[in-house]
């Protein structure tokens, strides 16, 4: 086997151990990971079936039952692989679209404040040049005394 497919399992491994950090992939499961990447499925593709299995409601144990149905053969049941894939792909749109709107949020409030600083700092040079205004008055006319 080569190396790109190890580096591959590996990474499904890992991916899988980010949420049970405790589970050994057993040879059946590195056999059916190895199927899934002949049949031209990425490691990114069974990461994303994973990731979504994680995020079901159902399999995380929001069932009649409250049972969870999180283990590694669940991902590759036929009926099961591209649910999943669609429930993160759904999850990872939901969390771009909530960064694309905190992202323009965050533009709005930086362009307000960028207006209000301006905004203080005209009032602040207008302010300054009636003091420096007054002050020349004052100075050319004598203190502003009238005889």
């Amino acid at each position: 086997m080569g190396k790109d497919v190890e580096s591959q399992i590996k990474e499904v491994v890992d991916h899988y151990q980010k949420y049970d950090a405790d589970w050994i992939m057993k040879p059946g499961e590195r056999k059916k990971v190895v199927e899934y990447l002949l049949y031209g499925y990425s490691a990114t593709v069974i990461c994303d079936a994973i990731t979504g299995m994680f995020l079901s409601e159902f399999h995380s144990g929001k069932n009649r039952d409250n049972a969870v149905w999180t283990g590694f053969h669940y991902v590759f049941r036929e009926h099961n692989f591209d649910k999943f894939r669609k429930l993160a792909a759904d999850a990872g749109q939901a969390a771009r679209l909530k960064s694309e709107r905190q992202a323009r949020k965050e533009d709005e409030n930086r362009k307000r404040n960028m207006e209000r600083k301006d905004m203080a700092s005209r009032h602040l040079a207008g302010f300054r040049y009636v003091n420096e205004a007054r002050k020349s008055m004052d100075k050319g006319s004598g203190g502003g005394m009238v005889e």
